[in-house]
């Protein structure tokens, strides 16, 4: 049977950030890999300890809004 489970790390957060990141480059084609970096790092919602969580919990909306 299939189920579902709760997963958590960088291994479910490496899908989740490649994903908002191919959003960003669809909507700015031209920008570099470096801005897409930015873009995600600037609207992440910080979680706390940045050496613990880096950013911060990504944003999909706020990272394409103009």
């Amino acid at each position: 049977a299939q189920s579902y489970a709760p997963l958590q790390g960088t291994s479910m957060a490496a899908p989740v950030v490649s994903g908002v990141a191919a959003l960003i480059w669809s909507r700015h084609k031209d920008w570099s890999a470096a801005q897409v970096k930015e873009a995600l790092q600037k609207s992440a919602k910080p979680l706390g300890d940045k050496e613990q969580f880096g950013a911060g919990l990504v944003d999909a909306a706020a990272a394409v809004a103009p």
